[in-house]
């Protein structure tokens, strides 16, 4: 996996898990099916999706967001959430 495909992917992570509630791109879905996998589910995520499972199993292992995703990737995400809002909510 390039880091370039990485980063995109950490930052669609983040998007799915803390920004847009009403995220469905596919892999906002399947970021969220990953959480909700049990362990025989995601040794088959693992194999048919291995860069965003990395990314996934990087994140769940991490001590911290702020670390992870890096405070670059944090502004941008926000920015993007600001940016999606529903105006009638």
């Amino acid at each position: 996996m390039t880091p370039e495909r990485y980063d995109k992917l950490k930052f669609d992570l983040w998007m799915a898990l803390n920004a847009v509630r009403h995220a469905d791109w596919f892999t906002a879905q399947l970021f969220r099916l990953f959480s909700k996998a049990d362990s025989i589910n995601r040794r088959k995520f693992m194999h048919s999706f291995p860069d965003e499972y990395q990314v996934f199993m990087d994140w769940h292992g991490s001590p911290n967001e702020r670390d992870f995703y890096g405070a670059d990737l944090i502004a941008r995400g926000e920015k993007e959430r600001t940016d999606m809002q529903d105006p009638r909510t």
